[in-house]
């Protein structure tokens, strides 16, 4: 609220003896003095007579003038209320109101004046300098000064900027604007550009402007205005709706129609066919009628949460299909339900009921139970009480502490407390574990004897981790990092068993032994940066790659210049640091002429079975693989390594038969020792042979095999 200004006005009359006495006064006359530029005489009686003219006081006759005083206090104020409290005040008061003997006041005003109100004028000021000095002298004194700047009483400066500075020599004049300030696009259009231009205007016109126009403040970006605007169109056949379906998945948007107007998309929302039998408004993808038309209008289609696709007539009031709505934010509310019982049974049953019920339970549409549990059982009888909680919940540490606990308490929570909460208070499920977080605390000490490093590795050492501080914080261990030892020669910082000084302080301070990995343990000056020896960095998860290269060469002679190459080199080759090439292997040789192809796979490589089916083989094959096929492949791998031989697995199976007669047995012995062990059985899956080999162990109830 606006601070106000309220003038309380109070008339004040003071009596005062006069010297002069008068005989045979019958009224004192009052003379007032000019107050407010007025001349006003006044009767009233002095405090001495009655309203006859009778003398109250014989031994005091005197002549009394009187004065009247109008004085205005002026309140400032910013809330209503205190207006509204000093008139209830003034309410309170009968005038007129006696001060004291001779001060009385006659009345009191209160009026509400509102402040003054405030205009704001923006000035500008052409200068005319010979000298680009002076507009720098200029900038630096607006900048010193300090703002705002009071001229006169209720007139001040609130900031000063400049706007505009104008070159101009015998060649050409440019009026260039000052940061935050530009051409507005009437002048950039009228005088020209000389710089570039942005939302219709420029920051540089190449003449200084007649009419007194400056560089302005760019204008406020205007405020986006969103509509949607459907528009019906009626068709006589089909393919003009195809034709405006294909026209609009085609265009692509927004489309600008005008400077501050584009078309942000285009759908269709409705499609209405109608006949002589029936008619039918189906929406497109994405779009639904509401509840209220499929229920005026009826459906031809399936609906979906009282929304629907197609409506049996076309709406009269303009209506459409439109998106469907937005999904209903979902609040989760814990209900706790008091229960009192006389007898355990009701417990139980209750605890039955909540047993047997499938949740969620829908009660009405978008509300639903989504589980029910009994949290707490109070037990009272006229020696205790005792409130238990179920499974998965507790009471509170406050409620622990304050009603006392009748069993086992954890982690500052127990199960059970000797009376019931009257604060409507019960058991809870138990709080998540906090969130623990670690972290490394460098520590510097100096110290002037080796032997306070000692004590203190002896220290260290001596103290057993994890060490608790207070709860929920612990030291978990203690290490001394790095040791400086300085005298007038030489500083040098070593670092202590498993920790090391990083490559770039290494490099920075100097090496004062041995480096390993671009680390070392000593270096040769105390950081000033506050590093410290550190762990080891983690050796890097190492990635093996294969990588086929494909080289086309048109003499034999350039492959065994490629291979003396490879079988030269030694292997591992390092490129950079973190990557080595392991080894090179020339794979596979294709040679082409005008009668035939073939591709050769070097030593230790083969093609695969499907390669040999596929382009046919010109070598012998083994185990479903060749080393030679009758053209280049156009996709797939090369030759590859020979696979290794498949890993055999030996299962002991015992089968129990039961038999009736003893011939039956007699019969199985034959056949088992008619069969040839082992009984191999091979099994052919493209290019992979699986063997099975079976140890067969046959029992029977009365002679075991």
């Amino acid at each position: 609220m606006a601070p106000v200004t309220m003038i309380l006005r109070v008339i004040i009359v003071l009596y005062v003896t006069l010297s002069l006495k008068i005989q045979n006064l019958s009224h004192a006359q009052t003379v007032s003095e000019e107050m407010l530029g007025e001349n006003t005489w006044h009767m009233t009686l002095p405090p001495y007579l009655d309203e006859t003219g009778n003398t109250l006081k014989q031994d005091r006759q005197a002549n009394w003038k009187s004065f009247k005083y109008l004085i205005s206090i002026k309140i400032n104020a910013s809330r209503q209320m205190v207006q509204d409290n000093l008139r209830t005040l003034l309410k309170g008061f009968s005038f007129p109101y006696k001060v004291s003997q001779n001060v009385i006041i006659t009345n009191v005003n209160l009026n509400t004046t509102q402040p003054l109100k405030l205009f704001k004028y923006t000035t500008d000021l052409k200068i005319n300098a010979s000298r680009g000095a002076v507009i720098e002298q200029l900038r630096d004194l607006i900048r010193e000064q300090k703002f705002p700047l009071c001229i006169k009483k209720s007139v001040k400066i609130s900031g000063v900027n400049i706007t505009t500075v104008c070159l101009s020599n015998s060649n050409k004049t440019q009026c260039k604007c000052e940061n935050q300030y530009v051409w507005s696009s009437e002048q950039c259009s009228k005088h020209g550009v000389c710089s570039p231009n942005q939302n219709d205007t420029c920051g540089c016109i190449p003449s200084l402007p007649v009419d007194g126009t400056f560089c302005r403040p760019p204008p406020a970006p205007l405020k986006p205005f969103k509509y949607t605007i459907n528009i019906k169109t009626n068709a006589s056949r089909e393919a003009v709706i195809e034709r405006l379906k294909a026209l609009i998945h085609g265009q692509k948007f927004p489309v600008c129609i005008k400077t501050g107007m584009k078309i942000s998309g285009v759908n269709i929302t409705t499609v209405c066919h109608s006949n002589s039998n029936k008619t039918e408004c189906k929406c497109e993808n994405q779009y639904i009628w509401s509840s209220e038309q499929c229920s005026k209008h009826g459906i031809c289609g399936p609906n979906q949460n009282d929304t629907c696709r197609c409506i049996t007539s076309l709406p009269t009031d303009g209506a459409f299909c439109r998106p469907p709505p937005a999904p209903m934010k979902a609040f989760k509310y814990n209900i706790n339900i008091k229960t009192n019982a006389s007898g355990e049974a009701v417990i139980k049953r209750l605890k039955a009921l909540i047993h047997g019920q499938k949740f969620p339970v829908c009660i009405k549409t978008s509300i639903k139970i989504s589980s029910a549990n009994i949290t707490t059982v109070c037990h009272s009888n006229l020696y205790k009480t005792q409130c238990k909680c179920e499974n998965q919940y507790v009471w509170s540490s406050e409620q622990c502490t304050k009603h006392g606990v009748c069993g086992p308490s954890h982690n500052d929570t127990c199960r059970c407390i000797t009376s019931l909460p009257t604060d409507g208070k019960f058991c809870r499920a138990p709080s998540a574990p906090l969130k623990s977080f670690k972290y490394t605390i460098n520590i510097k000490t100096n110290s002037s004897r080796d032997a306070v490093i000692e004590r203190l590795r002896a220290l260290i050492h001596g103290q057993k981790f994890p060490m608790c501080i207070k709860k929920g914080m612990k030291i978990s261990s203690a290490n001394i990092t790095t040791v400086c030892h300085s005298n007038p020669n030489k500083t040098q910082c070593k670092c202590e068993n498993q920790y090391l000084w990083s490559s770039e302080q290494c490099f920075k301070h100097g090496v004062c032994g041995p480096n390993q990995n671009d680390t070392c343990r000593c270096i040769a000056s105390l950081p000033t940066d506050g590093k410290f020896c550190r762990p080891p960095p983690a050796p890097l998860k190492p990635f093996k790659y294969t990588i086929n290269i494909k080289i086309n060469a048109s003499r034999e002679a350039v492959i065994e210049r490629l291979r003396a190459l490879i079988h030269g080199q030694k292997f591992p080759m390092c490129i950079k640091t973190g990557m080595k090439i392991s080894g090179v292997n020339i794979t596979t040789v294709c040679l082409s002429n005008s009668y035939k192809t073939q591709c050769k796979c070097e030593h230790q490589y083969v093609w695969p079975f499907e390669q040999c089916s596929q382009y046919g083989n010109c070598s012998p094959s083994h185990n479903d693989t060749c080393r030679c096929i009758d053209s280049v492949p156009n996709v797939g791998p090369f030759c590859q390594r020979t696979p290794g031989p498949l890993k055999s697995f030996k299962y002991t199976i015992d089968i129990k038969i039961n038999a009736s007669r003893e011939a039956v047995i007699e019969r199985l012995r034959a056949l088992i020792r008619g069969t040839k062990i082992p009984h191999v059985h091979q099994k052919r899956h493209k290019n992979l042979w699986c063997e099975h080999h079976y140890s067969v162990s046959l029992k029977s109830k009365q002679n075991p095999v």
